[in-house]
Parts: C-alpha cells; sequence; structure tokens
C-alpha cells in the first residue's frame, strides 16, 4: 500500500502497479512499451493510458508536472523514477475481516485467442481451479455459477468481490494457438486491489493439468496459508488433451440446460470416451445428462430408459474413479427418483457430500429425497446449505419454490417464484411456481394465467401444458382442461410419459377411474413423481378413495414416513 504520513493513499490497482514497475527499476529509464506490457500483458492499449496513469500517479505522490521529486519523463522514449528509494521490511498490510475465514472468487479467465471460440475452454480451467480450492479445508470458495456471473471483459473486481462477499480474487486470460497455451493468472487481494501474485504461462496443451495445479498451490500459499488445512489437487481427469477438451466443451453445455445443449453435451461426452474409455468424469456427465432427460421436469426420455442408462453410467464412473462425487450423486438420484429406493439414495447423497462439501448438486438432490420422507424441516436445512454455497444460482431459487410447494407453505413458493422470475422471466419454472403457489391459496384463475405464460415462453413444454391443464380444472374450466389432457396424453403416448401429470388433471374433473388408471400407468412408466405420492398436495382430493392405499403398496416406496400427508 502506499502510504503519506502513516495514513493511506488511495489509488487503483493499475496505478499501483505502475509504480511499483518503477521504482523496482529505481533510476532507470523504462520505455513506454516495457510499461505497457507489464500492466496490461495480455491486452493491447493505447499508450494514451499509460500517460493517464502516469498523470494518476503523480497526482497521488502529490507531483505536479512532467518533472519532479518522485517521477521524470524522458520525452518520446519513457519515464524514470528519480526519488530516493530504500529497501527495508515492508509493513504489514491490515488485513481484511474475511482473514479470519479466508475467502475467495475464481473469476472466469477471458478469452484471447484469435478467433475467440475458446470460452469453453477459458471456462473449464477456471472450473477447475475451483473445484480444486474448494477442497481445502478452512477455505471458502465462491461457487461456480455465482463467480461466473461476472463473465466478460470489462468486469469490476472490486464489484464483484464485495456481490460474492470474499477477500481474495482470482483472474487471468487464456490465448490458445493450435497445441500452445497462453495462460495468465493473477491473484488480488480485494481490500486494497494489491496483485499479490502473477504469472504466465506458455505451455503445450497437454501441460493443461500442470498449469492448473501451479495456479492452485500458488493461490493456497499465499492466501493466509496458516488458516488452511490441506492441498488443493487439480483432478486428472485424462492423458488425452483431446478428449479433455471434449470434456470441457460438454461441461460447458450442460451449465446452460435445459434445451438442446443438454442433447450437445451428451455428444461432447460422448466423443471424448471414443478417445478414452476410461475417463471416469466423462461417464459422469452421461449419468447426469440421461438422469435429467428422465426426469418428470423435462419429459425428453422414458423414465424407465433414463434409469438404465443413466445408472450404467454412474457405476461405471465409479468403477474408475470412486471418489468422484458427481457419480455418487448421479446414482443416488437413480435410486430416488427411478428405483424409489429412498435409504440407498440417502447413503449414496451422504457419500457425496463427504466427497466434495462443496458440490452443490449433492445437497439440493439429497433435499428432494428427505421431502420424499416427509423430512421438511431437514430437507430445509439441506437447501439453504445448498443456497449458501450457490447464492445466485438459479435452478436452485426454483428448487427452494418447490419445497415450500410440497411443504404447502403458499407465501414462500410465491417469494421464491417471483424472486426466480426477477432474475430470468424467460424460464418457464418461475411462472409455474408462481401458479403453484396461487393454486395453494386457492387463486386458480391467477394460477391459470402464469401457466399459461409458462407455456408461451417454454414454446409449448408438454411438462407444462400438462400443468395448465390442471390448473383450468381447479379453475372450472373443464371443457379446456379435458382438451388439454388428450394432447399431453397424446404426446405421453410416444414419450412413455406424462401419466401422473395428466391423472392429476382427471382427478380435479371427478374423474377418479381414469386418474387412478393413469397413475398406475405413471407406476409402470416409473414416474420420478411417485417418489412423492406420500407428500404431494395435489393429490389430497384422492387420498380418500380406497385405491390410494393399495397405490402406495404397490409403489412399495422404501422408508416410507410416517408423517401424515400435508404436516410440514
Amino acid at each position: 500500500m502506499l502510504l503519506q504520513h502513516d495514513q493511506p493513499v488511495a489509488i487503483v490497482p493499475k496505478v499501483f502497479e505502475l509504480l511499483c514497475a518503477l521504482v523496482e527499476q529505481n533510476g532507470r529509464l523504462l520505455d513506454r512499451e516495457t510499461l505497457l506490457k507489464r500492466i496490461w500483458p495480455d491486452t493491447f492499449v493505447e499508450e494514451g493510458n499509460l500517460s493517464k496513469l502516469i498523470f494518476l500517479l503523480r497526482g497521488a505522490l502529490g507531483q505536479e508536472g512532467s518533472s519532479g521529486p518522485y517521477i521524470e519523463t524522458v520525452p518520446k522514449r519513457g519515464y524514470r523514477f528519480i526519488a530516493e528509494v530504500r529497501r527495508g521490511m515492508a509493513r504489514p498490510a491490515k488485513q481484511p475481516r474475511e482473514a479470519e475465514a479466508p475467502s475467495i472468487a475464481v473469476l472466469p479467465f477471458l478469452d484471447l485467442s484469435a478467433g475467440h471460440d475458446e470460452e469453453y475452454f477459458c471456462e473449464g480451467i477456471a472450473e477447475e481451479i475451483l473445484n480444486a480450492l474448494s477442497r481445502v479445508e478452512g477455505l471458502r470458495v465462491a461457487s461456480r455459477s455465482s463467480s461466473f456471473r461476472f463473465a466478460g471483459k470489462g468486469v469490476d473486481l472490486a464489484e464483484a468481490a464485495t456481490a460474492l462477499k470474499v477477500a481474495w480474487a482470482v483472474e487471468g486470460s487464456v490465448r490458445k494457438s493450435g497445441n500452445r497455451l497462453s495462460i495468465t493468472a493473477r491473484l488480488v487481494r480485494v481490500a486494497d486491489g494489491f496483485q499479490v501474485w502473477s504469472h504466465a504461462f506458455n505451455r503445450e496443451e497437454g501441460d493443461i493439468f500442470e498449469i492448473q495445479q501451479e495456479i492452485a498451490s500458488a493461490i493456497v500459499d499465499l492466501a493466509a496459508p496458516q488458516l488452511l488445512r490441506g492441498a488443493p489437487v487439480i483432478r486428472r481427469h485424462t492423458t488425452n488433451p483431446e478428449a479433455y477438451e471434449l470434456y470441457l466443451r460438454g461441461r460447458y453445455f450442460w451449465n446452460r440446460r435445459p434445451g438442446e445443449v443438454v442433447q450437445q453435451a451428451l455428444e461432447c461426452f460422448q466423443k471424448a470416451l471414443q478417445l478414452d474409455p476410461n475417463f471416469a468424469a466423462a461417464h459422469a456427465g452421461i449419468a447426469d445428462v440421461y438422469a435429467t432427460l428422465g426426469s418428470w421436469e423435462a419429459g425428453v426420455l422414458p423414465p424407465a430408459e433414463a434409469l438404465v442408462a443413466s445408472r450404467s453410467s454412474a457405476l461405471k464412473a465409479l468403477s474408475i474413479d470412486p471418489s468422484l462425487s458427481e457419480a455418487h450423486t448421479s446414482l443416488a438420484y437413480v435410486a430416488h427418483h427411478f428405483e424409489w429406493d429412498l435409504p440407498r439414495a440417502e447413503a449414496l447423497f451422504r457419500k457425496a457430500i463427504d466427497l466434495d462439501p462443496a458440490y452443490t448438486g449433492a445437497w439440493h438432490w439429497h433435499s428432494h429425497s428427505l421431502v420424499a420422507g416427509g423430512r421438511f424441516g431437514e430437507s430445509l436445512a439441506e437447501s439453504s446449505k445448498a443456497l449458501e454455497l450457490d447464492p445466485v444460482d438459479l435452478m436452485l431459487t426454483f428448487h427452494m419454490a418447490w419445497h415450500y410447494q410440497m411443504a404447502r407453505n403458499a407465501d414462500k413458493t410465491i417469494e421464491y417464484a417471483t424472486r426466480a422470475l426477477q432474475m430470468d422471466r424467460q424460464r418457464h419454472w418461475g411462472h409455474y411456481f408462481l401458479a403453484a403457489g396461487y393454486e395453494l391459496q386457492g387463486r386458480y384463475e391467477e394460477a391459470a394465467a402464469a401457466l399459461r405464460e409458462a407455456c408461451d415462453v417454454s414454446s409449448g413444454n408438454p411438462v407444462m401444458q400438462a400443468w395448465y391443464g390442471y390448473s383450468l380444472a381447479l379453475a372450472g374450466n373443464h371443457r379446456e382442461a379435458r382438451s388439454m389432457a388428450r394432447v399431453v396424453l397424446a404426446l405421453g403416448e410416444t414419450r412413455g410419459h406424462f401419466a401422473y401429470e395428466v391423472a392429476l388433471i382427471h382427478a380435479v374433473l371427478g374423474d377418479f377411474d381414469t386418474a387412478f388408471n393413469l397413475l398406475n400407468r405413471a407406476r409402470v412408466q416409473r414416474s420420478g413423481w411417485m417418489s412423492y405420492i406420500l407428500v404431494d398436495p395435489r393429490l389430497d382430493i384422492v387420498r380418500g378413495d380406497p385405491r390410494f392405499p393399495q397405490l402406495v403398496e404397490s409403489v412399495a416406496l422404501k422408508n416410507r414416513s410416517s408423517t401424515p400427508a400435508g404436516v410440514a
């Protein structure tokens, strides 16, 4: 830091970098080109930017004009620091409050490649470093979703760090040309904007794991190492650089789900496995994809088909690398939603969390299993932990609305649905959960309007159409509700699902025979919704029918809760 009369002088990071460069070469001329490369190593800037920094630095030092007690201008050449410089013990900088619990954010690296088409690679590098740091005990790491909100050029580092509530930030850039990599990484102390460490790597693409390991290790060594336990370890997924690049592409698409990107992710993972069949993380990626495609939310694959594919890929991943938290989570998801085995699901989720406490997916889906067992308080604790790790994740905001829907808390359902809509009105789940909250309050006309909006923004998603039909039935529009039920059921005939959703429409219409026939069809189809039949408030209308206990027995939901439906 810069002090005058023992008082700190406010100075922006780039100006401070310029001061350090000049002081380090005290008495020597530094030409403009050298200074430009030192201060902006990865970006081409005009010389006028350097002149502006010199002006600001002189102002901070109390110097006027082009010559004075500190900085001398050498016309048409550069600058020289001319004041006396003595080396001594530096005063310890005042540590930020967060130093008691070290916290850091890894921001997405900038893509400086000629074609600007390596964004997936830049994200992947940053994400792997983030994942390694998150496994260091004692270090709080801002989640991927939260950190990656600040993607792109022009990011205000102080603003990002303040929003993420971290004391340290890592940023960098990547230039990729053929098999050559040029990666620059920087560690910045947020309190004063001081660049604690910076390094440029110029290596072959195959050295990417070594580069990531060096960056992560340097960060831990510099960011309050005395408070941390353990060292960061970058997972070396494969020895094939091309397979690894395909995997990064797959994760890039996967992180942008739902939609066609899920299929693109699957294709990337499959191509990676063609190059390296023992690539455990790629097998885990495929397990994630199939579990998602077979879920009631997506409605793309028949659940039974998705069950086999997801379970097979997860088991293959674990046979290669038993430490993969993602694979344990996928297997737990299958045990819960397709096998309806809650004890096994819970054990697998616990294993996943033990292996990687920072993996929000495990906390998220474990809370689902707790809801299915009627353990709403425990579920809320798990959900809150996931949200604490990833406070701005849209999917987790949807999840909180779902939790409160199942817990029959209308106000909270509406609160989180509204929050989700404020984050993104073009995602249909926000409208869906807003409708769910209205339904719990008996505001059926408003629920139908919200679900009509969900159908519009999702371009007629069958799941949204089904729940729109349900809301129409609640609102008394039986004719249109029956029409919507026929449309969705026809889609289900070819896809092998949607029977559960249509059953609820018929239940509201009073056609219990058709409703139970469809619920039994959903059981045969292995619909994930069947794991929630003890708690789903939309089934209350049929719980008094003598066929409902028989349905529950036929589902054979293991570890059924003794908590009566509706008690949260």
